[in-house]
């Protein structure tokens, strides 16, 4: 049985850790990385059917540098396991990456990677809204950069 809080805190978990990319990218650099990403053109997610869900959060995130940009993440649940793909803007270390996370309630933890960057992240998730924080453990010279993060479905 899909459980619509757990996964709208899957999805939310999701932007987060895009957000947390982009912004750890942003807070200890400058330039640019990544194309736009148009959240408007990103088809609607689907409802939960299954035990696996599959879902589309566009968003924002805002390092603590004042530094920010837009995200889109696809995350597929599985029980209490969220995995997916993050894509963003705004920052020059890098433009996304691979999310695996858990899901516990409506609270969404996990870590993205790209590479060798790793942000962790953190989101709180109801049906259509995420919110959370991110830490950037390792991202080069944006390692250390935290921020937060804010998506909808």
């Amino acid at each position: 049985m899909t459980d619509r809080p757990l996964l709208a805190s899957v999805l939310r978990l999701a932007a987060l850790t895009i957000a947390a990319l982009v912004s750890a990218a942003n807070g200890g650099c400058s330039g640019g990385a990544g194309g736009p990403i148009d959240p408007a053109s990103e088809p609607s997610p689907t409802a939960p059917s299954g035990d696996a869900t599959a879902d589309r959060w566009s968003g924002t995130w805002t390092s603590e540098t004042t530094v920010s940009g837009s995200f889109v993440a696809t995350f597929t649940r599985t029980g209490d396991t969220v995995t997916g793909e993050v894509s963003f803007t705004g920052s020059p270390c890098f433009a996304g990456g691979r999310y695996e996370g858990r899901i516990d309630g409506d609270e969404l933890d996990g870590v993205l990677r790209a590479g060798d960057i790793r942000v962790e992240m953190r989101a709180t998730l109801s049906a259509t809204q995420m919110n959370g924080t991110y830490f950037t453990a390792n991202a080069g010279a944006c390692t250390g950069d935290r921020g937060t993060l804010a998506a909808h479905r």
